[in-house]
């Protein structure tokens, strides 16, 4: 029996995400219902949406604001993949209908009374990562600015998805998990992404700067769409007017490019790109998403290992971070430079080998008087070596055995060397006590750390001083500090 004029609110962005969808098709590898892919996201949304199915709040700043709550439209579906990914990206609708537009687009969707200037498309987006086979999923908001929009002749979704950003995209792209919170948000200029964190406590005052920051403000939009129901299939028949819900502040405070991750690590806004995390060891990062992806998996496996974890902790319990993260061709590997505090490395593939001796020469600098450079002149040796032979004992210590370089090996006592660090670890199951480093022993040759700091240096790779009464005490603190055994 066909039903009376039903009034629903809807998503104000389904309308455009469903004619486009038809648009992506020939971009993007767009599945049927049936696909494997499809399924695959399907049942993990399945088995992970919780109680309540996922959600977007009517504003990004307003934890109080009410929660919309979407429903995937499974047969509205696109796949992208990269080298590090595979996603998964799904139409939503929902009980209540928004969407977020910049000031610019609303005011001339106002003097045109056009609705395509009022566009915006939100899915969801199933990602699994190819390495470690991990699955999540999270709710991601393109949202174009006039310029764009215009340019794109109001085609501003085709060329975008999670994985793929036309180069010249314009606009913002903002992340909420599944249960409809944000996590982090992005501003695109050119198609460069740069983090920004969302204002709590004033938001839409509108366009300003603050200490080198800069304020945006959006609006979220509210619009009741009619149809009719015939035995269960809905029928379109229009929209009113829309009507502004919510205006919401956003800061962006960092002037380098970011890669427009979604990263639930960081609820500051940024992904693990500039302006994000890493992992939460650095302020900023200029990676790449390869090199992002390399080092947050690095810095998880270390975290494993109890003296590193003691490290890390230390720093992050005292608000230390690096600078920035960057990538530098001409150096041979990586490189700590502790001016800028900066961490270096030459390539994504420079990460996972170097990233642990730099790590603790991050340490050191932050727990040595002055910092290492103040000894520089005086110590170089001492601190150099400090860093390999931690490098080399907690190497052992994560399982790696044969596989460890023995970076703090000398001249004339390689063996010697690592046969001391085989030892003094007790096959790996050991982290020496700092009196232990002293020690003297058969099995390694009758030598002890001041025997192979010689011997480090006379291997001439490392110039500098050798000072006999700088102690390895950034070590000891490792180990009084750390629960290893």
């Amino acid at each position: 029996m066909k039903k009376t004029m039903l009034k629903r609110t809807f998503l104000l962005f389904l309308l455009a995400g469903i004619v486009y969808a038809c648009v992506e098709d020939s971009l993007f590898d767009t599945l049927t219902q049936q696909d494997p892919s499809i399924q695959e996201a399907k049942a993990w949304y399945e088995a992970n949406k919780g109680e309540t199915p996922a959600g977007i709040r009517s504003s990004f700043t307003d934890k109080k604001a009410g929660k919309k709550y979407l429903k995937p439209l499974w047969n509205n579906s696109f796949m992208n993949t990269d080298k590090e990914y595979k996603t998964v990206e799904t139409m939503l609708t929902a009980e209540k209908g928004y969407g977020f537009i910049t000031p610019e687009c609303y005011k001339k969707y106002e003097e045109t009374g056009d609705l395509r200037y009022i566009h915006s498309t939100t899915r969801l987006v199933v990602r699994t990562d190819l390495k470690t086979k991990k699955t999540d999923g999270f709710i991601m908001t393109i949202t174009p600015d006039l310029k764009y929009l215009e340019s794109s002749n109001f085609n501003p979704f085709r060329n975008n998805s999670y994985l793929k950003r036309d180069k010249k995209f314009s606009g913002f792209v903002f992340y909420c998990d599944m249960e409809g919170d944000f996590v982090n948000a992005w501003r695109y200029l050119d198609g460069v992404a740069y983090s920004i964190s969302p204002d709590t406590e004033t938001p839409g005052i509108g366009l300003r700067s603050n200490m080198g920051c800069t304020y945006y403000y959006n609006i979220g939009i509210t619009e009741h769409c009619y149809y009719t129901q015939h035995e269960g299939e809905d029928t379109f028949m229009g929209c009113g007017t829309p009507t502004v819900d919510y205006y919401y502040g956003w800061w962006e405070c960092d002037s380098t490019g970011g890669s427009g991750n979604y990263n639930n690590n960081n609820n500051g806004g940024g992904g693990t790109g500039p302006g994000g995390s890493a992992g939460g060891i650095a302020a900023n990062s200029s990676l790449d998403d390869s090199g992002n992806t390399a080092l947050e998996t690095t810095i998880n496996t270390l975290l494993n290992n109890c003296a590193y974890k003691s490290m890390y902790d230390s720093l992050k319990s005292r608000g230390i971070k690096f600078s920035n993260i960057v990538y530098d061709p001409s150096i041979s590997n990586g490189r700590y430079d502790a001016d800028t505090k900066t961490l270096i490395f030459r390539d994504e593939f420079s990460i996972e080998q170097s990233f642990p001796e730099e790590f603790i020469h991050f340490f050191q600098d932050n727990y040595y008087w002055g910092g290492i450079n103040y000894y520089y002149n005086s110590a170089r040796i001492n601190i150099e070596f400090e860093a390999k032979m931690t490098s080399d004992i907690l190497c052992w210590m994560k399982g790696e055995g044969y596989y460890c370089r023995f970076y703090g090996s000398g001249k004339n006592h390689s063996n010697k060397y690592s046969l001391w660090i085989m030892n003094i670890t007790n096959q790996g199951t050991h982290l020496p006590t700092y009196a232990e480093l002293f020690a003297r022993d058969s099995r390694w040759g009758g030598l002890n750390y001041w025997d192979f700091i010689q011997d480090f240096q006379s291997e001439g790779t490392t110039q500098g001083i050798l000072d006999y009464t700088f102690l390895p005490k950034a070590y000891e603190n490792i180990k009084s500090n750390s629960n290893c055994n």
